[in-house]
């Protein structure tokens, strides 16, 4: 079976981000983090994320590859590899038609999650090469458009090709507008409305991850971990906000950081 690696981008850790970095470690996934700076105003478009597309298909040929957002990602279970199709892409679907809800009348599909999320998708190297120069290609095509409206433009007018939206949510499973329908089940997320274990959960449009963790928590037997908001100092650079457990902390300061509440 191909190795599966997980890519993201960032400059620097922020909120999930370093749980969500031990939990792709302790589920022995391969993980490529690149810094953002070079691209810092172009995340969200079209043409940033089909060029990183390509970028992590050709830097990884023969492996299946979850593009992943880094800061509101959460990953639970490890055996999600077969999830990964072989012949097309798997797009994440929220409920949420962004950034043009009058598309929403138009879009159609099975489950609440039809609307396309660019925060999480997989597919494997060589699909990826030939989803990202499928795209370049149509004639709706801008770099500078934002992923969103450019992939749910497509489904206005039908598909997106060599594409298929997560409806049921098998892989991902996008947070925003939640109705209480993710429980766990022994740490194993349900998504009861279609009878789905999803393994990657982000917490889009900065919807809050606390109520969805203690649900997890409470279905382990564990107490709910008591986080605190700090500030990090990175010399010479900025200071930053993170909330965190005692745990993350404590890996903070083994690398050296210093931790002030804020």
């Amino acid at each position: 079976m191909p190795e599966t690696i997980v890519w993201m981008t960032a400059d620097k850790p922020q909120g999930l981000m370093l749980a969500y970095l031990d939990q792709l470690e302790s589920a022995g996934v391969k993980v490529h983090h690149e810094a953002a700076t070079e691209h810092k105003n172009e995340l969200v478009t079209i043409g940033y994320r089909l060029y990183r597309a390509h970028r992590a298909a050709r830097q990884y040929p023969d492996h299946k590859i979850v593009i992943s957002d880094a800061f509101d990602v959460m990953l639970f279970g490890k055996d999600f590899e077969d999830k990964i199709p072989d012949d097309y892409v798997l797009l994440a679907g929220e409920r949420n038609c962004y950034p043009d809800s009058t598309q929403s009348v138009l879009i159609e599909g099975p489950t609440p999650w039809k609307f396309a999320n660019g925060g999480l998708l997989a597919g494997t190297s060589k699909m990826l090469l030939k989803w990202a120069e499928a795209l370049q290609s149509h004639p709706l095509y801008w770099p500078s458009l934002n992923d969103q409206a450019f992939y749910n433009s497509l489904l206005v007018r039908g598909r997106i090709p060599f594409t298929a939206i997560d409806y049921s949510t098998e892989l991902f499973y996008c947070a925003y507008q939640e109705k209480t329908e993710l429980q766990f089940n022994q740490g194993v997320p349900h998504n009861t409305s279609c009878g789905t274990y999803p393994n990657f959960v982000h917490f889009s449009g900065r919807w809050p991850s606390g109520e969805i963790l203690s649900r997890y928590h409470s279905s382990l037997g564990h107490t709910v971990p008591r986080t605190e908001l700090i500030e990090i100092n990175i010399p010479f650079a900025c200071t930053i906000k993170l909330e965190v457990c005692e745990g993350c902390k404590a890996k903070l300061v083994e690398q050296g950081y210093v931790l002030e509440r804020s």
